[in-house]
């Protein structure tokens, strides 16, 4: 029965969720080649169903792009949940397969595996294959090409020629360092915009702070009777306000001393 890529996909990130050594650092097979090699080859005869001609090394490029990705996406929601207002103003992720791939974060963190490049320097495999630099360049994968959730592919589509043209290295060296110049702007953005946040609350703060020091200051020169009087009143009136009572005519009404 003919099979959709996103079909296909599932079934690849489900199965490869029951690979733990694959991809949980804690797991005892982790470094087991042997295993690792076999598992990748029953993942990749998985892909086989949309290219017959795919090869394991090919496979795991397209499964690091996976991972990528969607570490990622993951990283932007940390950092919204870490600034957001309201839930609102959480950021939702836009890949299709964010939700499939969730048993990840769990065992990889965002900050540690997305620091600066794409490279999963905690994979065994990753980081034999990925150590040249000058392969790296050829391989590595664009900041910003990560499909939505608008798209039934998802990855990103390899180059037919990135394989086989060396003089690309400078170009795409070039790309890489752009996109870092990139997100380091929008951090520093974000930094300022929490920086202005940061100090009208504390502004606000401060403002509170002078009002109650000075009401405290006046209710301690007050006889001691007075004092727990205007202690009481000025209860009642915060509890008026809290429940959205008062208004501008709002007074307090006096009966006369009785002599």
């Amino acid at each position: 029965m003919f099979e959709t890529e996103k079909e296909v996909w599932i079934e690849i990130i489900e199965t490869y969720k029951g690979m733990q050594y694959l991809w949980d650092k804690k797991d005892p097979n982790y470094f087991n080649k042997k295993m690792r090699l076999s598992a990748n080859s029953r993942l990749c005869d998985v892909y086989k169903k949309l290219d017959k001609k795919v090869t394991v090394a090919a496979f795991k490029r397209k499964l690091k792009n996976l991972r990528t990705c969607y570490l990622r996406e993951l990283r932007k929601v940390k950092s919204s949940q870490a600034t957001a207002a309201s839930l609102d103003d959480v950021y939702i992720p836009s890949l299709w397969y964010y939700n499939l791939l969730s048993f990840l974060s769990e065992n990889n963190e965002p900050s540690e595996e997305l620091k600066g490049e794409t490279i999963y320097l905690s994979d065994p495999e990753l980081f034999e294959e990925f150590s040249n630099p000058k392969q790296r360049l050829k391989q590595e994968t664009p900041y910003n090409e990560c499909s939505s959730s608008n798209s039934t592919s998802p990855l990103i589509q390899e180059s037919s020629t990135s394989h086989s043209v060396v003089n690309e290295e400078a170009p795409m060296a070039k790309l890489v360092a752009r996109n870092k110049k990139q997100r380091r702007t929008i951090e520093k953005k974000q930094d300022q915009l929490i920086e202005i946040a940061t100090k009208l609350l504390t502004e606000r703060e401060e403002e509170w702070d002078v009002f109650g020091k000075s009401v405290g200051i006046q209710l301690k020169s007050l006889d001691p009777t007075q004092g727990i009087i205007a202690q009481k009143l000025i209860s009642d009136i915060l509890f008026n306000a809290k429940l959205g009572r008062l208004c501008e005519e709002s007074t307090i009404n006096l009966k006369p001393l009785s002599l």
